[in-house]
C-alpha cells in the first residue's frame, strides 16, 4: 500500500489485529524500531519529508505474529504545484 501526504498534515495511521489473548503493537521506520510507539495508532502531528518512507506495525501475542506495511510519500506544495520530497528538501 502507498499513500501521499502534504507536508505539514497530520497523519494518523491504524493497525489493528484480533487474537486471543490480546496482541501486543510495534511500530517500525525503514526497518528501524520505533521506539515507545507500542499502539495500535502511530500519530505523527506534522509531516516532514525526512518521514517518508516504509512503516510496518506488528502485532503479537504469544501464538504468533503478524505485520503489515506501507509506503509514504511526502509532497510539498509550491506556488499551487505539488511537489514531492527532493523539491521539499530545497524549497525556501
Amino acid at each position: 500500500v502507498t499513500m501521499t501526504v502534504t507536508e505539514g498534515d497530520k497523519l494518523d495511521l491504524n493497525c489493528s489485529a484480533e487474537a486471543n489473548p490480546s496482541p501486543t503493537y510495534q511500530w517500525m521506520f525503514n526497518n528501524v524500531i520505533l521506539e515507545n510507539e507500542n499502539n495500535p495508532t502511530l500519530i505523527i502531528e506534522s509531516i516532514q519529508p525526512d518521514k517518508g518512507g516504509v512503516y510496518r506495525c506488528i502485532a503479537r501475542n504469544i501464538r504468533g505474529e503478524g505485520s503489515v506495511e506501507m509506503r509514504l510519500d511526502v509532497v510539498c506544495e509550491l506556488n499551487g504545484f505539488f511537489f514531492h520530497i527532493f523539491v521539499c528538501l530545497y524549497k525556501s
